[in-house]
C-alpha cells in the first residue's frame, strides 16, 4: 500500500471517529436536559436546561445554579482520565464561583436513569428523571 492510501485511510477514520463522538455528546446532552431526582435522598434534585444550567435544589429550595457540560477528553478538573467511546465526563461549574467545580464520570444515562460517580469516590450517584 502506497503511502497516499495509508494517509486517505488514517484521515478517514479520525473523521468516522470524529463524528462518533461528537454523536455520543450530542445524544448525551439531550437525554440530561430535564429534572433529575436523588433515588438515595429524594428531596434532592438538580434541573438542567437546555442553555447549559443546571439548578441544584435541597428541599425545593435553590442551593446553587452551575454551568453544565458534557466531556469526553482528558484531562477533566487536572485529573488525567480514561478517553474513548464509553467514557464521557459531567461537568458542573458554579456560576459565581468558577473555582467550585465538580466533576463526575457517568455511568449510565438514558430517558430515565442517571448514575455518575463524583472524582476519586467510590459510591455512585443515581438519579431518576421525573416525569
Amino acid at each position: 500500500m502506497d503511502m497516499k492510501k495509508i494517509i486517505s485511510l488514517v484521515i478517514t477514520l479520525m473523521v468516522l471517529f470524529g463524528f462518533t463522538v461528537i454523536y455520543q455528546i450530542s445524544k448525551e446532552e439531550n437525554l440530561i436536559v430535564g429534572t433529575w431526582i436523588s433515588k438515595d435522598e429524594p428531596q434532592w434534585k438538580w434541573v438542567f436546561n437546555e442553555y447549559g444550567k443546571c439548578f441544584d435544589y435541597y428541599n425545593n429550595q435553590l442551593s446553587e445554579t452551575y454551568k453544565w457540560s458534557i466531556e469526553t477528553t482528558s484531562p477533566q478538573c487536572g485529573q488525567e482520565v480514561p478517553v474513548g467511546e464509553v467514557f464521557s465526563y459531567l461537568i458542573l461549574v458554579n456560576v459565581n464561583d468558577p473555582k467550585d467545580e465538580y466533576c463526575y464520570e457517568i455511568f449510565s444515562l438514558d430517558e430515565k436513569i442517571l448514575q455518575i460517580r463524583y472524582f476519586n469516590t467510590s459510591g455512585l450517584i443515581n438519579m431518576r428523571k421525573q416525569d
